[in-house]
């Protein structure tokens, strides 16, 4: 059981992972307005300055774009906890980042072995009919 569980969340996070595209963000601008360019937080999320980049978002937590890159900052910075509530909070912005988002917090709650937590999620893949639906449905199986 606790090797399915382990590979479960290696595969959730690396489905999660591959959701990430960073290219698309720097295509993007990854701008909250005309006015503000935002670059400077992608920047320092490429540069591997993951404390950077949380500092650097905090004024942007209602754009989709650099709340996806502060949260991958914390996780990368190991605090899932602020991790977690990072991407709850991106679910609730229109974005086309939910189901990165949905993929993260299945992965952390899988790391956590709180798989009725992250089976909550991966349901919520499926459920949206995600191009990874299926992913999360072996997933499901695994767990």
């Amino acid at each position: 059981q606790a090797n399915n569980l382990q590979l479960a969340q290696q595969s959730a996070q690396d489905i999660a992972m591959q959701a990430v595209n960073v290219d698309a963000l720097n295509n993007k601008g990854t701008r909250s307005s005309e006015e503000e360019d935002l670059h400077p937080v992608l920047e320092a999320y490429q540069n591997e300055e993951f404390e950077k980049v949380i500092e650097l978002s905090n004024s942007y937590i209602e754009q989709a774009d650099i709340l996806l890159l502060r949260g991958l900052s914390l996780v990368k910075n190991n605090q899932p906890e602020e991790a977690i509530d990072n991407f709850k909070a991106l679910l609730n912005l229109p974005s086309g980042q939910k189901d990165t988002a949905l993929w993260w917090l299945a992965s952390i709650y899988l790391s956590q072995e709180n798989t009725v937590e992250a089976k909550k999620y991966l349901q919520q893949i499926i459920d949206g009919k995600y191009p990874s639906a299926e992913k999360a449905r072996e997933i499901m199986n695994q767990t």
